[in-house]
């Protein structure tokens, strides 16, 4: 049996099914009765989250290899601007996130500039965005194990009283009054309020309860090493005092927009002490606490203010606030890590990690080399005048991809649409190509000037488009009709 959570997928379901499973060989080995598994995965799914289980595979690796840095957009708008600030596990994994948004929403820096913990990426005279080196605040672990005390056990919905009556207990939150808004529920239910350690015994022993079966601390410890995969409790909690992130990191600030003065956290017990004490040193007009809240995995405790004058008002700009940093997926960035490790590469080496990025001043060359990397080749793109169009593959699906760009190389319009719904028509006497989508039910794009030599092109383009020919696929009423490859016997 594995020592590690490697032997089910990170960040998937599989760890309740794994983790009953292997609770139930424990407590047979052990001569305890043997809930069925299937009850077992209930009460697991019923207060363990994904949240617990990534807390608990940084935990257990050997070595803290994260080198974490914040990503925050700039004044070009694009994915980035939808958030404040984002974290990244390391540089690669914040430059391969922007080099994923930079091809797909057609934004090519001209410039990158080297900062003295990150570097500036630049579209001419504005900053696209800047990657840097999040610096951790230092914190005392009694402190966060102060934190942890006071809130464990308090489960995410049902406890609003408890978790208030308890977070009274720490320096900053005595005197502050809570405005929270009413839970649906009054019995405790949902996962873990804050995932560490001793939480997870706490909430073992409370499921074990519910299955007839009530445990000692020291035997439901066993069981939460099972669940995530650990040899023993001394394994999984070997790595506990470590300076370390474990799910995600937090931040402490005053401002959403201003993000130079966000304070960055490694847990969050450190975090809301942190807040706590900016509650403690507060001097402008009197605040009430009117968020006090969890979610899943990509969030963690959240706790915002708002001014007593006017508790309704959303609006928190200069108002203390303590929350997660949202991750970036590495998966959504995929195609581009090998391009982010050769610009990495080059600026450890001193040089220009444009020469490795290939942005040039051509916006065509840019195109294409872009859609090579969004898995499009040169025969699955097709330039229309101020169009462009290409094919790509997800889902098992094809798609048609139609973008049409002013004289600046500013993106006006963009759609994606199933081939399978799609119909094109192509007007001969007036060279209009015309695009519809669902079934001809909706009008995507006329594109005038289309010559017969360019509908050919797009008739070879549409003939294949799937990477997968099993899945199936059907034209419209239209005067191009893609045809696919025999399907398999």
């Amino acid at each position: 049996m594995t020592d590690s959570t490697s032997s089910f997928p990170e960040n998937s379901s599989n760890f309740y099914s794994f983790g009953a499973r292997r609770i139930g060989r424990y407590l047979a080995k052990h001569g305890m009765p043997t809930p069925d598994e299937d009850a077992v995965r209930k009460e697991l799914l019923d207060r363990f989250e994904g949240v617990d289980y990534l807390a608990a595979k940084r935990l257990l690796e050997k070595e803290d290899f994260a080198d974490w840095h914040t990503v925050v957009a700039g004044e070009v708008d694009s994915d980035l601007s939808g958030f404040s600030v984002q974290a990244a596990r390391t540089f690669v994994d914040g430059l391969a996130a922007v080099l994923g948004i930079c091809d797909r929403e057609r934004i090519f820096p001209s410039a990158i500039d080297r900062l003295p913990d990150g570097i500036r990426l630049r579209v001419h005279d504005k900053t696209f965005a800047e990657i840097r080196r999040m610096h951790f605040e230092p914190c005392q672990p009694r402190h966060r194990e102060r934190v942890h005390n006071a809130l464990k056990g308090i489960r995410t919905r049902g406890e609003s009283e408890r978790m208030v009556a308890r977070l009274r207990s720490l320096p900053g939150f005595t005197s502050i009054n809570f405005h929270l808004d009413q839970d649906s529920r009054t019995e405790p239910y949902g996962f873990l309020l804050v995932p560490f350690p001793a939480n997870w015994a706490t909430a073992m022993m409370s499921a074990m309860v519910s299955l007839g079966l009530p445990v000692k601390r020291h035997v439901a410890q066993e069981l939460v090493a099972q669940l995530f995969g650990a040899s023993n409790w001394q394994h999984l909690v070997a790595n506990d005092g470590e300076a370390r992130v474990w799910a995600t990191p937090f931040a402490v600030a005053k401002s959403e927009t201003d993000t130079t003065s966000w304070r960055y956290y490694r847990t969050v017990g450190e975090s809301v002490w942190a807040f706590g004490k900016t509650l403690e040193s507060w001097n402008g007009k009197p605040l009430l606490i009117d968020s006090c809240r969890s979610a899943t995995l990509s969030d963690g405790l959240y706790v915002a203010t708002a001014l007593v004058e006017s508790p309704r008002d959303h609006d928190r700009e200069g108002l203390p606030f303590c929350t997660p940093v949202d991750i970036i997926d590495p998966e959504y960035s995929a195609d581009c890590y090998p391009l982010a490790r050769q610009a990495a590469a080059l600026l450890d080496a001193g040089g220009d990690p444009m020469a490795a990025l290939g942005w040039s001043g051509d916006f065509s060359r840019n195109i294409l080399t872009a859609n090579v990397r969004l898995g499009s080749t040169g025969e699955r793109t097709l330039q229309l005048g101020a169009w462009w169009l290409r094919v790509f593959g997800a889902h098992q699906r094809a798609y048609l991809s139609l973008e049409q760009f002013d004289a600046d190389g500013t993106r006006m319009k963009a759609d994606s649409i199933p081939l399978y719904k799609t119909t094109l028509r192509h007007d001969a006497e007036n060279n209009i190509l015309t695009v519809l989508g669902d079934y001809d039910r909706e009008d995507v794009a006329t594109i005038p000037n289309v010559s017969t030599e360019q509908i050919e092109q797009l008739r070879l383009m549409v003939s294949e488009p799937a990477d997968n020919p099993s899945a199936p696929a059907y034209w419209g009423q239209g005067d191009i009709r893609g045809e696919w490859p025999p399907l398999p016997n």
